[in-house]
């Protein structure tokens, strides 16, 4: 667990999507999991959220 705290440390603040810089990616830039108690992958973000970023991109493309 110390070495995902660690690891994660620099990642630990808060974040905000910026709509219009929303691109896709490769999935060989996604990194593999740390070890067995790295949350990478299991992480959801709540649906409210989702709604906001989805309505968000949709009036930005409007």
């Amino acid at each position: 667990m110390q070495e995902i705290n660690k690891y994660y440390k620099k990642y630990n603040r808060f974040s905000f999507a910026r709509v219009d810089s929303i691109r896709d990616i490769d999935k060989s830039r996604i990194l593999p999991k740390v070890n067995h108690l790295d949350p990478i992958g299991d992480i959801i973000l709540p649906e409210e959220y989702m709604k906001k970023i989805s309505d968000a991109i949709y009036l930005n493309l409007v």
